[in-house]
């Protein structure tokens, strides 16, 4: 059940104005600069039913993440929708 709740949670803030207002720019870019500055690895990835591919970028060590949302429209784009710390991994099963 959580995987469902969390995947509707982020499309839904894909969908929301803020997106349209969200920070965008060159994917490969994003990614280098939250690997090299910020130690962030990809954690998650995902389809949503409404397009973009959403993508969780993570610190294990300092939990902070980036979730960014790339879509076909805009091959090579990436929209950074939120950042924040205290990233953690439930295990399947496990209530919020």
């Amino acid at each position: 059940m959580f995987r469902p709740v969390f995947a509707a949670a982020i499309a839904l803030a894909a969908c929301s104005p803020a997106f349209a207002q969200s920070a965008c720019g060159d994917a490969k870019q994003l990614v280098e600069r939250l690997t090299s500055e910020y130690g962030e690895q990809e954690a998650v990835t995902m389809t949503s039913m409404r397009g973009p591919a959403l993508t969780i970028y993570a610190n294990p060590s300092t939990g902070t993440f980036t979730v960014f949302a790339t879509t076909p429209s805009a091959p090579g784009v990436a929209c950074v929708i939120d950042v924040g710390k205290d990233f953690t991994i439930l295990p399947i099963g496990t209530p919020a």
